[in-house]
C-alpha cells in the first residue's frame, strides 16, 4: 500500500494480541481515510497468509470476502482472544507473588495491570471461594458461566425462588432451603470431580463425586475446579476388558473405575457382581452405593492386570479411574481428546494446519516420476498442427502461456513426436487444451498393466468404519512429473509451434495405471485409507482413530506436495458413495441408482412404448422363464385391431415385470474379471443405458440401468448428437466401473462407430459437440461395436420410456457453438437473423428437419451437399452448423461475401476467413468469382509485392566489394 501513512505488519499472534492489532488497524484506516467499502479487502490484504488461511477455515463454507468487516474481526477475536475464565483468573490474581528476578519497581506495575483487568465486586462470592484454597498447586479450570449463582444449589442459570431444591433438607446442617453442595456451614475437605458435564443428565447421577476411604486416608487435599458445560472434551482410551474392546474416558479425578449398569449388562451379561463398602457421592452431595464390583482382566499395550470395575445404576460413560492408572501405564502420545461436539472443530484445525494441501495451484509429486514405455522398433509419429479458428486463437494462446508459466509445458524447437491439439471451450469462456493422443502414442505404447485395486479388497479394508471422509485430488495426472526420456512422447503441435508436456495428462493410455502405482506408493503403510485413481476414502473405527488416519493422510499428501480440491472433499459423513456402492458403518449396500431407471419407469401411454417394454423383457427372457405369462396382458394390447385399454390387469402386469427385471435372477454383481459392456441408446425424448457383464456362456447379465429424459435444448439436437449424448451420459454415469479398465460400447448408430473409433483421430469437420465428446472418451480404454436396433432392445426401451430428468429444463447450449455464433456479430450477422431466415429458407428448413429427426436416403440434388455431410451437421440455437461453421441462409450469402471482401484481402485470405466462420454449398467458387469480378483486385493481383530498396554500404577500403 505505497503512498499510505504508516505501516501495518502482518498479524502474528506470537507478538501481539488480536485486540491490540485491530485497535492499531482502526487508526491506520482513519489516518488514511479508507472507506467502509474498502475495509474488508484492506483487512484481508494486511493480516498475512497464515491468518488468512485460519480465517478461511473458520468461515467455511462462506468465503472471507463475503463477510462484513465486523464479522471478520469478531470471528478472529473469538478464536484468538477468547473470553477469560473469570474464576481462574481471579485465583491467579490473588496468588500473584513477586517472581524471582522481578524488580521491586516492576512487580507493583504488573500487579496493578492484573487488578485492572480482573477485579469486579459483583463476583466476590466466587472470589471468596478461591481465596480460601489452601493448596499451593490447585487444579484450575473454570465455570465459564457469567450468571448469578443460586445459593440453594450452588448452580447458575436460575433464581433462588425458582430453584427446585428450595424445599430440600440439607444432609449436612439438616436445615431446609438448600442442599449440601451449597451449605455455608464450616466446609469439610473432600475430593470434588465432575464426571459428566451435560446439563441434560439426571442431577442425581449425572455428575458424581467418587469418595473412597483409601484415598481419604492418604490425605488427598487437592481441590478441583472443573469446567461444567456441554463442550467438555473427553480423553478416551481403548482397552480390552475380558478380551472385549472398550472405549473408556480417562478420568484422573475419579478415584475408581466405573461402568453404568446398562453398558455392563450389554458387555458382560453373565458376569456376577460382588458387594462393596465403597461410597459414591453426587455433585449435589447425596451419597449412594454402587450396585457392586467385579474383577476383570484388563489388557493394554502388552500390559495385563486383574482390576476392580464398579457398576453404578446410571452415568455418563465408562471411566478409567486413578485405581487403574496406578496399575496400567498409558501411552499418552496416542491418546487424543475427541468428542462428538468437537469433531468439526478438530477437522477445521487439521485442515488449517495443512492449508498447503488445499492450495488452488496444481501440486507436483516429490520424488516420483512417471515413465512411458514404447513398443520395440516403433516409428515416431509426427502430426501436423490442426487449423485453429481465428476466433479461438487468442484464448488458445493465453492458455498456452498459462501452462508454460506454471511449468506444465515447455516450448521446444524440434521433436520426432507431435500430437495435434483439440481446443475445448469451457462454460466459463476459457479454453482447455487437449491432445489427440489416440492417433499418435497410444497405438505405439506398451500399455502399463499395473492393476487397479479390487472392489472386494477395498471394501474389506474399509469395513468397521464409523464415519467416512472422501478426498478428491486436483487434476491428479497433472501432478505427476514425467521422466526426461518420456517427455518427448507428450509433445503437442500448435499453430505457435511445438510444446512438450512435463506432466502426465488425460488421454494417454497408460495414465490410469501409472497414476495408481504412484498413489499406492505415496499411501503405502497407512491404515484406514483406500484410493482409486483420484478418489480417496479415509475412515476409522471411532472418531478419534478417524482423525488420526486423516491427519496421517494429510501429512503424507503434504510431504509429497500433492494438492486436493477442497470443494469436492467430504469429511466425517455417515455414508458415502464409492466405486458405485454406498458404504456406511453397517456395511456395503447397493445404490438405488442401479435399478431406479427401471422402477421409476412410467406406465406406457401408447402401443409403441408397450412394444419397447416387451423388448426389454424379451432381451433377458433366459433368466425369466415365466415372463411370458406375466406380460400376457401387455401382449394383448399389441394384437391387431386391439383397442387401447390400460386397465388394472395391465398395471399389475407392468409392475410385476419391472420387479422381475430388477430381481437377483437377472441382476448380477460387478466382477472386475468379467468383460463389461455398456449399451447406449437415444430416442427423440430420452436416453437409456445398460451396464452389463458378458458371462462365460455368452449371455449378458445387467449390473445396473440408467435413463433420463431430454431437456428442452437437448430435444433440438440432431439425432446423431442425441445418440452421442446417450453414450456420454452412460460413461459418466458408470465412470467408477469403467475408468481404468477396457470395456465395450454398444450403439445402434453406425456413424458413431467411426467418429468415436478409439484408433482414429478426432475429425476436425465434426460438429464441435461431437469433437468434445470424442475428446472426453479418449481418456477411456474401450472398443465400440454396432448392434442393429432390433437387437438393441434393452437400452432402447429405457430411452423410449425414460425416468424423468432432474436436470434444468432451460435453454442449454454448447459453449463452443455459442462462442462461434457470437463471432458472426462482427460480420453484422446475428444468430437471431440466421435462425429466422433458416426457418424460412426452402432448402435449409428441410435440412433442419432431417438433421433433427434423422436422415433417410435422398436423391434430391439440392440436398446432396448436405447429405454428404450429414454426420457432421448439427443444430445450435436454431442455426445449422457444419463443424464449427455456421450455414448461412440464401438471403444473407451475398451480404456475407461482401463482408469477407470488404478489405480486398484476396482469394486465399477470404477462404481462410470463411473457413473459421461460415459455409454453404459452392462458397469457395463464389469467393473466387467475386474476386475476379472486382476491378480493384484484378488491377493489382498480378503486381508482385515491391521490396524496399536497400542501398549498398560504403566500402571501408579499396577492393572491398567487386561488382559483376
Amino acid at each position: 500500500m505505497a503512498g499510505y501513512i504508516g505501516k501495518i505488519e502482518n498479524f502474528d499472534d506470537g507478538i501481539e494480541q488480536w485486540t491490540s492489532y485491530t485497535e492499531r488497524l482502526e487508526q491506520y484506516f482513519a489516518v488514511n481515510e479508507i472507506s467502509n467499502e474498502k475495509r474488508v479487502p484492506a483487512l484481508l490484504s494486511l493480516i498475512g497468509g497464515k491468518t488468512y488461511a485460519l480465517l478461511r477455515n473458520l468461515t467455511t463454507p462462506d468465503k472471507p470476502k463475503d463477510k462484513s468487516y465486523d464479522d471478520i474481526v469478531k470471528v478472529l477475536k473469538e478464536h484468538l482472544s477468547p473470553a477469560p475464565l473469570v474464576i481462574a483468573e481471579r485465583f491467579r490474581f490473588h496468588k500473584r507473588d513477586q517472581k524471582s528476578g522481578e524488580s521491586i519497581n516492576e512487580f507493583p506495575w504488573q500487579w496493578k495491570q492484573l487488578r485492572k483487568t480482573h477485579w469486579s465486586y459483583k463476583e466476590n462470592n466466587q472470589e471468596s471461594a478461591v481465596h480460601k484454597v489452601k493448596s499451593q498447586k490447585p487444579k484450575v479450570n473454570s465455570y465459564q458461566q457469567k450468571l448469578i449463582t443460586c445459593y440453594r444449589c450452588n448452580k447458575q442459570g436460575h433464581k433462588a425462588d425458582t430453584c427446585r431444591f428450595k424445599d430440600q433438607t440439607c444432609h449436612k446442617c439438616k436445615k431446609k432451603g438448600h442442599i449440601q453442595a451449597a451449605c455455608r456451614s464450616k466446609m469439610i475437605k473432600r475430593n470434588v470431580h465432575s464426571l459428566n458435564a451435560d446439563d441434560s443428565q439426571n442431577d442425581e447421577f449425572g455428575i458424581y463425586t467418587v469418595f473412597a476411604n483409601k484415598d481419604t486416608q492418604k490425605g488427598n487435599n487437592d481441590v478441583g475446579i472443573y469446567t461444567v458445560n456441554s463442550k467438555t472434551k473427553e480423553i478416551t482410551v481403548d482397552v480390552k476388558i475380558d478380551n472385549k474392546s472398550v472405549e473408556m474416558e480417562v478420568d484422573t479425578g475419579s478415584a475408581l473405575s466405573i461402568i453404568p449398569k446398562k453398558e455392563f449388562d450389554q458387555m458382560f451379561p453373565n458376569r456376577k457382581l460382588d458387594s462393596t463398602d465403597v461410597i459414591l457421592r453426587t455433585f449435589s452431595g447425596e451419597k449412594f452405593k454402587p450396585l457392586g464390583v467385579t474383577a476383570v482382566n484388563v489388557n493394554y499395550n502388552d500390559q495385563s492386570e486383574v482390576l476392580s470395575l464398579y457398576v453404578v445404576q446410571k452415568g455418563g460413560g465408562i471411566l478409567f479411574g486413578r485405581d487403574w492408572l496406578r496399575k496400567i501405564r498409558l501411552d499418552w502420545s496416542k491418546i487424543n481428546k475427541v468428542s462428538v461436539d468437537n469433531v468439526n472443530e478438530k477437522t477445521k484445525e487439521l485442515l488449517a494446519q495443512h492449508a498447503s494441501v488445499f492450495s488452488d495451484n496444481i501440486g507436483c509429486v516429490n520424488g516420483i516420476k512417471g515413465n512411458l514405455i514404447m513398443k520395440d522398433n516403433v516409428k515416431p509419429v509426427f502430426m501436423k498442427a490442426r487449423p485453429i479458428p481465428y476466433a479461438l486463437r487468442p484464448k488458445v494462446e493465453q492458455e498456452l502461456d498459462r501452462l508454460e508459466e506454471e511449468g506444465i509445458i515447455t516450448k521446444v524447437p524440434t521433436s520426432e513426436w507431435a500430437t495435434p491439439i483439440v481446443p475445448v471451450v469451457k462454460k466459463s469462456g476459457g479454453v482447455r487444451i487437449c491432445g489427440d493422443f489416440k492417433v499418435t502414442i497410444n497405438q505405439q505404447l506398451q500399455v502399463d498393466q499395473y492393476p487397479l485395486p479390487r472392489i472386494d479388497d477395498i471394501f474389506a479394508s474399509l469395513s468397521g468404519g464409523e464415519k467416512y471422509s472422501k478426498i478428491d485430488l486436483r487434476q491428479a495426472y497433472l501432478q505427476l512429473e514425467m521422466k526426461e526420456e518420456s517427455k518427448k512422447y507428450l509433445t503437442i503441435n500448435t499453430h505457435r509451434g511445438l510444446y512438450q508436456y512435463n506432466r502426465m495428462l488425460f488421454g494417454v493410455a497408460s495414465a490410469p495405471a501409472i497414476w495408481q502405482r504412484t498413489i499406492d506408493q505415496i499411501l503405502q503403510g497407512l491404515t484406514g485409507v483406500q484410493c482409486i485413481l483420484d478418489d480417496m476414502v479415509i475412515t476409522g473405527k471411532n472418531d478419534r482413530e478417524h482423525l488420526v488416519n486423516l491427519e496421517k493422510v494429510m501429512k503424507r499428501l503434504e510431504m509429497y506436495n500433492l494438492s486436493v480440491n477442497k470443494e469436492k472433499c467430504k469429511f466425517f459423513k455417515d455414508e458415502i458413495e464409492f466405486c458405485g456402492h454406498k458404504i456406511d458403518k453397517h456395511g456395503l449396500h447397493k445404490t438405488e441408482d442401479k435399478i431406479k431407471a427401471i422402477l421409476d419407469t412410467p406406465e406406457p401411454q401408447n402401443v409403441t412404448q408397450v412394444r419397447s417394454i416387451l423388448g426389454l423383457m424379451n432381451y433377458y427372457h433366459k433368466f425369466l422363464p415365466n415372463i411370458s405369462s406375466v406380460v400376457r396382458p401387455l401382449h394383448r394390447l399389441l394384437e391387431k385391431d386391439a383397442k387401447w385399454d390400460w386397465n388394472e390387469e395391465c398395471k399389475v402386469s407392468f409392475k410385476r415385470a419391472k420387479d422381475l427385471v430388477t430381481s437377483e435372477q437377472v441382476l448380477c454383481h460387478y466382477d472386475p474379471e468379467l468383460p463389461i459392456r455398456l449399451a447406449c441408446d437415444a430416442s427423440p425424448f430420452g436416453l437409456g443405458v445398460v451396464l452389463s457383464h458378458k458371462m462365460q456362456d455368452g449371455t449378458e447379465r445387467p449390473i445396473a440401468f440408467a435413463s433420463r429424459s431430454l431437456n428442452k435444448a437437448e430435444r433440438n439436437y440432431s439425432q446423431i448428437d442425441k445418440e452421442a449424448l446417450g453414450i456420454i451420459f452412460g460413461v459418466k454415469k458408470f465412470h467408477t466401473y469403467l475408468y481404468g479398465r477396457k470395456f465395450t460400447l454398444i450403439t445402434d448408430h453406425m456413424p458413431l462407430v467411426s467418429i468415436f473409433n478409439p484408433k482414429k483421430g478426432i475429425s476436425t469437420t465434426s460438429a464441435a459437440r461431437l469433437q468434445r465428446y470424442a475428446l472426453f472418451l479418449s481418456g477411456y480404454t474401450y472398443d465400440i461395436e454396432y448392434k442393429n436396433t432390433n437387437k438393441h432392445t434393452n437400452a432402447d426401451a429405457l430411452s423410449r420410456i425414460p425416468q424423468e430428468s432432474t436436470e434444468a429444463d432451460g435453454e442449454e447450449f454448447d459453449a463452443v457453438d455459442v462462442f462461434m455464433l457470437k463471432q458472426l456479430e462482427h460480420l453484422s450477422l446475428t444468430n437471431n437473423n440466421i435462425r429466422r431466415e433458416t426457418a424460412r429458407d426452402k432448402i435449409l428448413s428441410r435440412v433442419y428437419e432431417l438433421v433433427q429427426k434423422g436422415w433417410t436416403v435422398n436423391d434430391d440434388i439440392d440436398l446432396k451437399p448436405y447429405f454428404n455431410r450429414k454426420n457432421e451437421l448439427s443444430i445450435s440455437q436454431g442455426c445449422l452448423q457444419w463443424g464449427i461453421r455456421t450455414i448461412v441462409p440464401t438471403k444473407f450469402r451475398q451480404q456475407t461475401l461482401e463482408l469477407l471482401h470488404s478489405a480486398h484481402p484476396g482469394v486465399v485470405k477470404m477462404k481462410l476467413l470463411a473457413r473459421s466462420y461460415v459455409w454453404w454449398p459452392r462458397i469457395d467458387s463464389e469467393i473466387e468469382s467475386l474476386a475476379k469480378s472486382c476491378s480493384g483486385c484484378q488491377k493489382h493481383h498480378r503486381n508482385p509485392k515491391q521490396s524496399p530498396l536497400h542501398p549498398w554500404e560504403w566500402p571501408s577500403s579499396p577492393w572491398k566489394r567487386i561488382t559483376y
